[in-house]
């Protein structure tokens, strides 16, 4: 793992340039010329440490889910099902996973689903949006079990995109619409702002939560070079925000600012393109960083700017 600094492009600032090391290489994938460059998502560490994740793509017996054990290094394959495209996953404090699938919902879109944590039990929770369809892409969850995700629509000429609150009990409210594929979807540290990543525009989106009769949202940071994929929050409030296609996750403090750079590897671009989530072990510096590539899905390691927050399904 090394670390360099580099001049910044922006503000005039320096950037910390982070290379994550690699620890597992053609995890899933295929090198067959032409064909789809996996994409893994949703890195989340469960309470003895090990971390879940998912690829878009199955490996060659069908699995899409699974648990990486960093101690040991080793992969255990958890959920294969060819009716399911997942694109996040998340832990609930009762140990049930939550993913986030285009597949299955009411109306011809997709659905925010659950499991046990062994594969079993798959269900629908939420499979539309008052009578209209969702695509649900990434998802999270706040202390008091109040739920947030993305609905992954629109285009950057026509937004149609949704951020859409869940409460414990189930009731669904509108909480940000007109967004050009709402992507990434992370809470600071005090849970009073939810960060929103756009995908087809390139913007970082805040929306104000507490203290107001209604949420206020406004842009805080634009990006180029890529497409905004997932966003993580560490407990210093720093904004980890992957960039698809473009070999990178940004790394900003809580007001946005740019303060590093973080890439799989060395030759990031021609190796490991697809950087889409950033996971934090709670209470840990130890960061992993998900990137798929030519010859399948990577997993890297590197030394967080502060600690893991402490999520939902840990406290």
């Amino acid at each position: 793992m090394a670390i360099t600094t580099q001049p910044a492009a922006r503000h005039g600032r320096e950037l910390r340039h982070i290379v994550a090391a690699p620890v597992l290489e053609r995890l899933v994938g295929t090198d067959t010329p032409g064909g789809m460059n996996p994409i893994p998502e949703g890195p989340a560490f469960d309470r003895s440490g090990r971390m879940f994740f998912i690829s878009a793509f199955p490996d060659p017996d069908g699995y899409k889910v699974f648990r990486w054990d960093p101690e040991t290094n080793e992969v255990e394959r958890i959920i294969a099902d060819s009716g399911i495209q997942l694109a996040s996953l998340v832990i609930h404090r009762d140990g049930r996973l939550f993913f986030a699938d285009f597949t299955g919902g009411e109306h011809g879109g997709g659905r925010i689903a659950c499991a046990n944590a062994d594969g079993t039990g798959y269900r629908t929770v939420v499979g539309e949006f008052d009578g209209t369809p969702v695509v649900p892409d990434d998802l999270v969850f706040a202390a008091d079990g109040t739920m947030y995700y993305n609905d992954f629509q629109g285009t950057a000429m026509n937004p149609t995109g949704r951020v859409i609150k869940v409460t414990p009990d189930g009731e669904q409210s509108l909480l940000l619409g007109g967004v050009a594929m709402p992507n990434g979807i992370a809470l600071s540290v005090d849970e009073q702002r939810l960060w929103v990543s756009e995908h087809l525009t390139n913007r970082l989106i805040g929306v104000e939560l507490e203290g107001r009769q209604a949420p206020e949202s406004r842009v805080y940071a634009h990006f180029t070079g890529g497409l905004c994929d997932s966003t993580t929050v560490d407990s210093a409030d720093n904004v980890y925000q992957a960039m698809y296609d473009g070999a990178r996750v940004e790394v900003l403090d809580s007001e946005a600012n740019p303060i590093g750079v973080i890439t799989p590897g060395t030759n990031p671009l021609r190796d490991y393109p697809r950087t889409t989530h950033v996971a934090i072990r709670p209470g840990e510096t130890f960061g992993v960083l998900l990137a798929g590539g030519p010859t399948g899905i990577g997993i890297f390691t590197f030394e967080a700017l502060a600690p893991g927050l402490i999520p939902f399904s840990h406290r």
